[in-house]
């Protein structure tokens, strides 16, 4: 409907980029826009980071503090407000941007994480992640793949590709420019982890046995990083779980079985244990996160840099 027009998009003056998935999620969204965030924040743009909030119990508009919990405002957004951005989550992004600005009439860009499918606003420029190890044209529509829309349709939309989780770069894309269209330039990015943080009980030892739990939608780039110090037992749970009190006290017991004293964990994991730590605590447990950052070859990130700021520019 949104193609015939039917129904119509609504656009904005201020530059918004769309970063968002072909397939149903684990493609890095979040540590995409951190990144372009921060090197936005960085060339001196004031930008706003704008979320649907996936999984949050809460509905409307609403700005991200930093001490919120994620069942408020979700876990995406709240590590990236937890990482010093300006974090907002509404279901309409349309209604989202206009409150945005009303509030804050100095932003100078706005980016929303995970808005391709988001129809009702027409962005100005759109970057499409797709995974490395799943590439899309052997893949088929929700219910009977992965694809959350026609990949066709969706290159149409799109002013960029990032394929995603390329463990060495370079990689040899090849066979994906095959199967896009001429006009869309390709880029490699790789998950880059940083040093264990530990939020609970005693500093992390690497070297030393520990519990592995994961709720997000595809753990293999974290396994790989970890295969030199494997986990003595690892949980893995639904992307965007929602822990309980249940889940804690299994968790814990777990841990207890094995004669395991540390939990490592994603730090989009940790937005969501977060308001368990008394109960950590109290079971004498290091709970621990890595943080993850993406990494692009040099001549890729000067392409994805030279085409935003080129947006940016033709908007002012």
């Amino acid at each position: 409907m949104y193609d015939h027009e039917i129904l119509k998009s609504t656009s904005f003056d201020i530059p918004v980029i769309v970063l968002g998935n072909l397939s149903a999620g684990g493609t890095g969204k979040t540590p995409h826009t951190a990144y372009i965030c921060d090197w936005l924040n960085a060339e001196g743009f004031n930008v706003a980071i704008l979320s649907r909030g996936y999984g949050r119990k809460t509905k409307g508009f609403r700005i991200v503090n930093s001490d919120d919990e994620a069942k408020k405002v979700g876990d995406e957004p709240l590590m990236l407000s937890q990482r010093g951005f300006k974090t907002f989550v509404c279901e309409s992004r349309v209604v989202g941007i206009q409150k945005i600005l009303r509030i804050d009439n100095s932003i100078d860009i706005i980016v929303l994480d995970d808005a391709f499918q988001h129809r009702a606003l027409k962005a100005g420029f759109y970057i499409l992640l797709s995974v490395i190890n799943k590439p899309w044209w052997k893949d088929a529509i929700l219910p009977f793949g992965k694809l959350r829309e026609n990949s066709e349709k969706a290159m149409e939309r799109a002013d960029m590709m990032v394929i995603s989780k390329c463990a060495r770069l370079p990689q040899d894309l090849t066979e994906f420019k095959n199967h896009l269209p001429e006009k869309i330039p390709i880029l490699a990015s790789e998950f880059i982890y940083g040093n264990i943080e530990t939020r609970i009980g005693n500093p992390f030892a690497i070297n030393s046995d520990y519990l592995l739990v994961t709720g997000i939608a595809d753990p293999s780039s974290l396994l790989v990083h970890l295969q030199e110090n494997p986990p003595a037992l690892r949980l893995q749970f639904n992307d965007h779980y929602s822990f309980q009190l249940v889940d804690i006290y299994s968790i814990i017991q777990k841990s207890a079985e094995r004669n395991v004293q540390q939990i490592l964990t994603t730090e989009k994991d940790w937005m969501r244990f977060a308001p368990f730590h008394s109960i950590f605590e109290k079971a004498n447990l290091s709970l621990a996160f890595l943080p993850i950052n993406v990494n692009f070859l040099p001549n890729d990130e000067k392409l994805l840099k030279a085409q935003i700021l080129n947006f940016i520019n033709t908007k002012k």
